[in-house]
């Protein structure tokens, strides 16, 4: 009887773990940076797989309190993945979706804050075809060559909107 139970209570733990493992996780959102003072640059996001990072600054001027760009990280690294700029947020129905919202207040003006919005859009990327012995095996020289006449189309692609929320009391 004992075992009866164990089992039961492992099947059921097994059914509530592979249900939370099917759920769609939402991403959590990031609690509000440290507030950044002017004329201070700081890293608001990376994307590794895009080979660039988001740079800002307040400038603490009233006509464009904060400046934002994207800084390549390395001029080697290879690219999986396009960023395609720093503009409008892009709409839903061209499969553009919401991946995470960063807010980073100013420290010279509690009430104002930055909020950076990064959007993400799955690629047509096909997966390698298997050899002989059923692995997928991928050689350098291959990988280069592919990547060369690889559509940038193809690859996921990223892209950021941002604004500035209150004003400098």
């Amino acid at each position: 009887m004992n075992r009866l139970l164990s089992s039961a209570t492992g099947l059921s733990l097994l059914v509530a773990l592979s249900a939370a493992a099917a759920a769609p996780q939402a991403r959590p959102q990031r609690p509000p940076a440290s507030p950044q003072a002017d004329g201070v640059a700081h890293t608001l996001r990376q994307i590794p797989e895009a080979c660039v990072r988001l740079q800002g600054v307040f400038t603490g001027r009233a006509d464009q309190p904060y400046a934002l760009q994207a800084v390549p990280t390395h001029e080697r690294c290879p690219r999986r993945a396009v960023f395609t700029g720093i503009g409008d947020a892009p709409a839903a129905s061209e499969g553009w979706q919401l991946d995470e919202q960063i807010v980073v207040p100013s420290a010279a003006c509690p009430g104002m804050a930055m909020q950076l919005s990064m959007w993400h859009r799955q690629g047509q990327v096909q997966a390698a075809g298997r050899d002989g012995q059923g692995q997928v095996r991928v050689y350098l020289d291959q990988l280069q060559q592919g990547q060369a006449a690889r559509a940038p189309s193809a690859l996921p692609q990223w892209r950021a909107s941002w604004q500035v929320q209150g004003r400098c009391r």
